[in-house]
């Protein structure tokens, strides 16, 4: 059984709520052990939305911490969003304002306003510290903030007790192609934009294991309608407010990654040969074959078969 720490940046997207929710089904069936979930963005409310997610699913004793610090004010997020993505304010491709909080205002988190949360750091450390050597996988499913800092502070402790890191980020395909994804435009991958220099830490070991599935792996991968008919589920309202009330079926790049995590659906994946992901000062990734223990994981079935196995699975299981 896989042991899992989760990393996520939940706010953003709805699939990471999609990934957490398959991610507590999987504990729930035995098949999964999650040791902690962690929030990239410093902010109290992404963990009140994790709690709530793992709650519903009957796992309120997993542990869940807030990061430290985020590359970007989240409370002034559209204005550094532009910034990083070299867009002004006049620029046509939003249908309206991004926010980190739209989705987590949606959800009913009152009941833990007096929750206090350790440190992602913390919580990632003490994880390491009681499981065995080269045991345990990371999922970063957003910015790679938490992970670098418990690299920058104590990467002997990483590199014992990690076997390997998954991480959904980068676009090898086609960094320099201009492309709309809904009512926006962009150049290169939002989690390696949003945290250059994270990044950069993340992929420098060239021989700690790294897979990373990219956002052409995901982003016409459109999964998570039956979550509409689970009314009770906070997944449900994540999906609806990201969609705008028209649908459930949203891109999976996060649910993917953690599929692939988990080990239970290597079916429906394949991965290159072993290299080296870099990240340079502008976000782009490149992937060159050798000389280091990254690669790179591709879907093996077409988008929407893809989309039809997550959701064959979601309709079976509930909780």
């Amino acid at each position: 059984m896989e042991k899992l720490i989760i990393d996520t940046d939940l706010g953003f997207d709805c699939d990471d709520a999609g990934a957490l929710a398959i991610a507590n089904i999987l504990k729930n069936k035995g098949e999964l052990d999650i040791l902690a979930v962690t929030h990239s963005v410093n902010r109290k409310i992404g963990c009140d939305a994790i709690k709530l997610i793992n709650d519903y699913y009957g796992n309120p004793d997993i542990p869940v911490g807030v990061a430290e610090r985020y590359a970007l004010n989240a409370d002034k997020f559209y204005e550094e969003f532009y910034a990083k993505f070299h867009y002004s304010e006049t620029f046509a491709g939003w249908g309206e304002k991004p926010s980190f909080y739209k989705i987590l205002n949606a959800l009913n988190l009152e009941k833990y306003e007096n929750f206090k949360y350790d440190s992602a750091k913390k919580v990632i450390a003490d994880a390491l510290e009681k499981s065995d050597d080269k045991s345990l996988t990371i999922l970063c499913i957003g910015q790679a903030n938490n992970v670098a800092d418990v690299i920058d502070e104590n990467a002997g402790l990483f590199y014992k007790k990690v076997k390997r890191v998954v991480v959904m980020c980068g676009n090898f395909n086609d960094y320099d192609y201009e492309y709309r994804l809904g009512d926006m435009y962009w150049k290169g991958e939002f989690n390696v934009i949003l945290d250059v220099k994270s990044a950069q830490k993340l992929f420098a070991e060239k021989n700690l294991p790294v897979y990373v599935l990219d956002f052409n792996q995901g982003f016409d991968v459109l999964s998570g309608e039956p979550f509409g008919a689970q009314n009770d589920n906070p997944v449900k309202t994540a999906y609806f407010v990201h969609g705008n009330g028209r649908s459930f079926n949203m891109p999976s790049w996060d649910i993917m990654a953690l599929m692939f995590a988990s080990g239970r659906f290597g079916d429906l994946f394949s991965v290159s040969e072993s290299g080296v992901v870099s990240v340079d000062d502008n976000g782009k990734t490149t992937f060159s074959v050798g000389n280091g223990e990254h690669r790179l994981i591709y879907r093996k079935e077409s988008s929407a078969e893809f989309a039809g196995s997550i959701n064959d699975f979601l309709k079976k299981h509930e909780r």
